[in-house]
């Protein structure tokens, strides 16, 4: 009986041979990686990685899944800005982005600057992610007026990007993002943000005003009390309104 090798499989077999390895829920290529991962979602990254090191064949029909969700965390600026310029050197790869996070929960002290060349090169990164569908961004307060400037700038635009994540203050992303339908906040960090004060409106009424832009908008769920002032900014610009509450 005459032996195959994976090489002469076609193309078909083969990506289902990559979905049988990349299990349902697959995990976040982290950068740097998080260890909160499940022990399944480590090994399937490892078993898909060994498996794309094999050829370049195999390397370019598992980089889609290897790089399906991808995010960068941290507090560190010089940390944050090297992790983006790296991914700055592949944009084939970066192309292929569906979900990216950019988190950095840092602070509110004014003394907690972003890097001064960050900004611009996330913006740059963004031109790379073609195939972008949810995007997740949270960063300090004091670091929203640099960036939001760049952003501006520059002209950054996601059309493909349905699903937006937001911490607080980062309603500048509902522009970048004209077709968005679904909008959320990042919700331990929104409640951080307001201290559990439920007069503390103001990142939620930002974002309302910004929701209103948004014109195929029909999700917006935030993580505040009900108040007459919060329905009412929002019960005639979307279909769905769902406010969570802990």
């Amino acid at each position: 009986m005459e032996l195959l090798s994976l090489e002469s499989l076609n193309h078909d077999v083969l990506k289902q041979i990559i979905n049988f390895l990349t299990p349902s829920g697959f995990g976040t290529f982290d950068v740097p990686p998080d260890p909160n991962d499940s022990q399944v979602s480590k090994n399937a990254m490892k078993t898909l990685q060994a498996f794309a090191a094999t050829n370049k064949l195999f390397r370019g029909l598992a980089v889609p899944s290897l790089f399906h969700i991808v995010a960068i965390k941290g507090r560190q600026e010089n940390a944050l800005n090297s992790r983006v310029q790296e991914m700055e050197k592949c944009p084939d790869v970066v192309s292929f982005f569906r979900t990216f996070k950019f988190i950095n929960p840092g602070g509110d002290d004014e003394k907690y600057l972003p890097h001064d060349r960050l900004a611009s090169n996330l913006s740059r990164l963004f031109n790379f992610m073609e195939r972008l569908t949810k995007l997740v961004i949270d960063m300090p307060k004091n670091h929203i007026g640099p960036f939001t400037e760049v952003f501006q700038k520059d002209g950054v635009v996601l059309p493909l990007v349905e699903t937006l994540v937001v911490g607080p203050f980062c309603e500048f992303a509902v522009t970048m993002c004209p077709n968005v339908k679904f909008i959320s906040v990042n919700s331990w960090r929104w409640m951080r943000a307001t201290g559990g004060d439920d007069q503390a409106q103001e990142p939620t009424l930002q974002l309302i005003n910004a929701a209103k832009t948004a014109p195929r908008l029909i999700h917006l769920e935030v993580y505040r009390a009900w108040t007459a002032t919060l329905v009412e900014g929002t019960s005639r610009i979307i279909q769905t309104f769902v406010f969570g509450y802990c």
